[in-house]
């Protein structure tokens, strides 16, 4: 069974490559590191951190929910349609629909057995259809009401309501996952599925755990994204998938489950906002700051591949034995 700890050698490395990332752009232009660019960065991470951190409990369990972008718009709608419930009340409905949505995901991909990224597929075509039959244009809050995403822009002193709120959530995930049986038992399911049934392990409930946490994240992402801009559009969030998916995996979760930490992610989500806000800080072309965060993550998924793999693993496998059957005694 595969237990959760803060700091492994392979997490140092990353915090490695995050610091040499922060210094090589912060020596060659001092504004990079003023208050104001920390500040911007940091309400991408908070956009970028709850969608990563829903992301990251499903491949924990070695699934993949491909939908979260499609749900970040459909709750960011229902937000602003709802903005007359007050702050607190529209992104608690949202949310708490989001995670229904979530834990019916979790419950159909554990009682189907099917793969979740073709399911997840089907879902995330379905909701952004959802998106486009809630608001086919975009929708704005009344202006009356537009306090709200004052208040969500409120700087105290590098962060916001957003990104205090974000650092909350993924601390929170962080210490059900280290403390609690459910969260260990996300970790031994997803590091050895028939291990974790030999055990007597519940099949259903870390799948329906994961994609819960995931809906959940990605459900408050879309409504406090929305609410601070004061505005939702149903074609809003695509491209987070693919945002998320890489700081997860920046930040050490890996593609086989079982392993990762909310602590790794959150330093993946910020070595990918330091990378693109460094290179765009300097004037570079957007597409600049792509290649590198690709590049980046090229380099992570290859030495994941031949660390932590199951080919490479059966391969050692088979090649100790040999090396014990050769030295065996005739």
């Amino acid at each position: 069974m595969n237990t959760y700890r803060f700091f492994t050698s392979t997490l140092i490395g990353r915090i490695g490559i995050l610091i040499f990332v922060w210094m090589v752009f912060a020596i060659g232009n001092p504004d990079y590191a003023s208050m104001n660019n920390l500040y911007a960065m940091l309400e991408g991470f908070a956009l970028v951190g709850l969608i990563a951190a829903g992301l990251a409990a499903t491949m924990i369990v070695g699934e993949l929910d491909l939908s979260v972008g499609s749900v970040a718009a459909v709750a960011g709608i229902i937000a602003v349609k709802t903005s007359h419930l007050g702050l607190v009340g529209c992104v608690a409905l949202t949310v708490a629909l989001a995670i229904v949505y979530g834990i019916v995901q979790g419950y159909i991909v554990g009682k189907t057995g099917i793969n979740s990224l073709v399911f997840t597929i089907a879902t995330l075509i379905g909701m952004r259809g959802v998106a486009y039959a809630l608001a086919p244009t975009p929708v704005q809050m009344p202006l009356a009401r537009l306090t709200m995403s004052d208040a969500l822009m409120q700087r105290l002193w590098i962060f916001s309501p957003f990104s205090i709120i974000t650092l909350i959530v993924l601390t929170a995930i962080g210490l059900v996952f280290a403390y609690t049986t459910w969260g260990r038992e996300l970790y031994a399911f997803g590091g050895g599925r028939n291990e974790a049934r030999a055990a007597g392990l519940s099949t259903m409930r870390p799948l329906i755990l994961a994609f819960g946490i995931s809906g959940g994240c990605a459900g408050l992402a879309g409504a406090m994204a929305s609410l601070k801009s004061g505005a939702a559009a149903p074609f809003s969030f695509e491209a987070l998938l693919l945002t998320g998916v890489t700081a997860a995996l920046v930040g050490g979760i890996s593609l086989y489950g079982g392993r990762g930490t909310m602590f790794g992610v959150g330093i993946g989500i910020l070595t990918v906002q330091f990378l693109v806000s460094g290179f765009s800080s300097i004037g570079a072309p957007t597409y600049v700051g792509s290649l590198a965060t690709g590049t980046l993550l090229l380099v992570v998924l290859l030495v994941e591949f031949l660390t932590d793999s199951p080919q490479v693993k059966e391969w050692r496998t088979r090649r100790a034995f040999a090396k014990r059957l050769a030295a065996a005694p005739a």
